[in-house]
């Protein structure tokens, strides 16, 4: 099981740098006139989170993947998992306050928004839908403490 998730953490990891790429292509391509970009170009400029959504998911698949196999070592499948998974989703809530902040100062909105969007894009390929998220405005920065204590606790976990 080790061998595969660090194959799997070094394929997603290697995604994430081809959708880098892709996001670099949408900024640099918002600037041609558009009868010259590609189609599937054209699509990533309306809508950025055709490319962030599944960046988010490898990033952090990938962080999931090499905590996974480095627990194994120690822990059996249900407990290597949750610490991965802990792992994984602290690192992401530490940032989030920051993702989002330059974000909303991008568009003239206060670095933390009160009036931050209530609902999130999920998209992956084809699949795209809005769905309610718990975290927006004062509580990614509440959030963010908790998780570097998450990330603290996993390294204690795995040392």
């Amino acid at each position: 099981m080790i061998p595969f998730l660090l194959v799997l953490g070094l394929v997603l990891a290697s995604g994430r740098r081809m959708i880098s790429g892709a996001k670099n292509a949408a900024f640099y391509a918002r600037g041609r006139n558009q009868e010259d970009v590609p189609d599937y170009i054209l699509r990533w400029i309306r809508n950025l989170h055709r490319l962030e959504s599944p960046a988010w998911y490898f990033q952090f698949g990938s962080v999931f993947c090499f905590l996974a196999a480095f627990a194994l070592q120690e822990y059996d499948y249900l407990e290597a998992g949750g610490i991965a998974l802990l792992g994984a989703m602290s690192a992401s809530s530490f940032a989030s306050p920051f993702y989002q902040g330059f974000i909303n100062n991008s568009v003239g909105r206060p670095f933390v928004d009160p009036g931050e969007n209530p609902k999130s894009e999920f998209v992956f390929g084809p699949i795209s839908f809005w769905w309610p998220r718990p975290w927006k405005g004062w509580v990614r920065v509440l959030a963010s403490p908790c998780g570097l204590i998450g990330i603290i606790v996993t390294l204690r976990l795995l040392f």
